[in-house]
């Protein structure tokens, strides 16, 4: 692949794995063989089980001893987010209690996996690229078309419970040894399946910029306060969060409280409004300028267009969101009721540890 030009990679998200190849146009074949070979020959020996999951712990920061998972098993090391999001979301691992590791996974293990899963009703070949069609619709059909065709698994995607409370958390010595906090209040929203997404997704960047304005700008209590979104189909989290120094927790969190205190009751400026979804709008544009861009949107897309037949066109449902919209959204999943308010406070600062 690299001696035609081109680079490769793969990644596991929550609900999927990808595998991608970006190569020159004029060599398809190249691609489509080895991605081909890839997903039908790779040897899966134990010696190749081990090189992985050493692959693996390095990428999570290194194999944990059994130490720190005894202490990580009974609740030591758990940050304030994590706690959380385990009271947002109960009878969901999205948590894992342990620390991550590779280590009770067997070969064994992968083989079943890969058989339930690497069939063709479960896979989506995505090809974008300067290529004549009959040819590729050819060699895809002499590669992929002679995986023998078994029935798709059913994916029984969790499905989180009510939360029985909301107090607030904070970790338990995570974070050990630090000068500073960081603080927010965490909300559980729905998947991507609900049409409350889009509001939402103008309220992060609205609440974005208002939080940036005061905490960072207005009053410098924070480098890089913010809002996050996370979606699965089934569930999400939304966060409004700060980093600050100690001396300034209760003044940022107040900010914080307020500002979306602001949105619920007294909803969104018109202006404010129209600024946020032409910023959403502005960044869809700029998002997609080559064909791995694109075959990332499709990829990333593709469980919704094997669900509804169609991908979504999220530039209409961003210019269709309303006031009433950002009204009734943030009433029903934003009100401090429903968010649990997270204090991530070092158990020693520097100075005290010294």
């Amino acid at each position: 692949v690299a001696d035609h030009g081109g680079s490769w990679n793969a990644y596991t998200g929550n609900e999927e794995t990808v595998y991608e190849m970006d190569i020159y146009s004029r060599y398809p074949d190249v691609a489509i063989n080895t991605l081909y070979e890839i997903l039908t020959d790779s040897i899966i020996s134990e010696e190749n089980v081990e090189t992985s999951r050493d692959i693996i712990h390095r990428e999570v920061g290194g194999k944990p001893s059994k130490v720190r998972q005894w202490f990580r098993l009974r609740g030591f090391g758990v940050n304030g987010t994590e706690k959380a999001v385990m009271k947002l979301l109960p009878g969901v691992d999205y948590v894992c209690e342990g620390l991550r590791t590779a280590d009770h996974i067997t070969r064994q293990d992968i083989l079943d996996t890969y058989e339930r899963y690497y069939v063709p009703e479960n896979m989506a070949l995505i090809v974008v690229g300067d290529f004549e069609r009959a040819p590729m619709l050819a060699l895809i059909e002499q590669t992929f078309g002679q995986i023998s065709l078994t029935p798709s698994p059913r994916r029984e995607l969790p499905e989180p419970g009510l939360p029985q409370d909301y107090e607030q958390e904070t970790g338990t010595m995570s974070p050990l040894l630090s000068n500073d906090a960081v603080i927010g209040i965490l909300y559980g929203i729905p998947g991507f399946w609900s049409d409350d997404i889009f509001p939402l997704m103008v309220i992060e960047h609205y609440l974005d910029f208002k939080i940036s304005e005061e905490i960072r700008i207005n009053r410098g209590l924070s480098y890089s306060p913010g809002v996050w979104r996370e979606t699965l189909s089934k569930f999400g989290l939304f966060s409004v969060y700060a980093d600050v120094d100690l001396d300034d927790i209760d003044e940022a969190m107040d900010i914080i409280k307020s500002e979306v205190i602001k949105l619920v009751d007294e909803s969104m400026d018109g202006e404010l409004l129209e600024k946020s979804k032409m910023k959403i709008l502005l960044q869809n544009v700029q998002g997609y300028e080559s064909n791995s861009q694109f075959a990332d949107y499709y990829a990333s897309d593709y469980v919704y267009f094997k669900e509804k037949g169609y991908f979504e066109d999220i530039e209409a449902k961003i210019e269709a969101v309303t006031p009433d919209d950002i009204s009734r959204v943030a009433k029903q999943y934003l009100s401090l009721d429903k968010g649990v308010v997270i204090y991530e406070i070092p158990t020693l600062t520097t100075t005290q540890f010294y």
